[in-house]
């Protein structure tokens, strides 16, 4: 497993050599260099709205990033389900996982005691190079932003594992929460093109969906 994803999220999927071939020549593009791996697109490397436009306008991120990018994140995650009905590639088991993802979003909030104008969340479903669904999400925090990063991650955690009882689960599957150090290049990877696959689903806070 690499340690240099950007803001140290985790691809999750066995390295595949063809993929990481295509993606060598997929991921140059001037003025960003690729980094060690040949596996990996320097999305943690794009720091500026022009670098995030270009990768856009070459159909590598997700127009959505543009929007995003308006905001401060400051936590990420990423949520390998366990139970199959949470992994099915069907609107049904889409469906399944955006209302979990708002209930995890929700218990986070309260915990926190933050409004839900303070409180923006994104969240999107990837699938991997072998269908091993799975979601990443970005945490704007508001005035808690300024809390140690250990005690917000202790936060998200204690939520996932009371959300896992109250939906009568065991264990509702793994949980990885890493601090964020450059917010537009954690938006650039949330909002990254999957391979054959030209539709990306996101789930928004009602703070992003709404007017300010």
């Amino acid at each position: 497993m690499s340690s240099h994803l950007p803001v140290n999220l985790t691809l999750d999927e066995p390295v595949n050599t063809v993929i990481s071939d295509m993606l060598n020549e997929f991921c140059l593009l001037e003025g960003i260099d690729l980094i060690e791996s040949k596996a990996e697109c320097p999305y943690h490397r794009i720091t500026t709205l022009d670098q995030l436009s270009l990768f856009i306008k070459e159909d590598r991120i997700h127009p959505e990033a543009l929007g995003l990018s308006r905001y401060n994140f400051h936590l990420a995650g990423t949520l390998n389900y366990g139970p199959i009905r949470f992994r099915g590639d069907n609107p049904q088991s889409e469906n399944t996982r955006e209302q979990l993802i708002r209930k995890l979003m929700s218990r986070v909030r309260v915990g926190l005691g933050l409004r839900g104008k303070q409180f923006h969340w994104v969240a999107t479903t990837e699938y991997g190079y072998e269908n091993r669904i799975h979601s990443h999400f970005l945490l704007n925090l508001g005035a808690k932003a300024s809390l140690p990063a250990a005690m917000l991650i202790s936060q998200v955690e204690s939520a996932f594992g009371d959300l896992a009882k109250e939906m009568n689960e065991e264990v509702l599957g793994t949980l990885h929460l890493s601090p964020i150090t450059h917010s537009i290049g954690a938006v650039a990877y949330l909002c990254k093109e999957e391979y054959r696959r030209p539709m990306k689903y996101f789930i928004y806070s009602q703070s992003i969906v709404s007017k300010d």
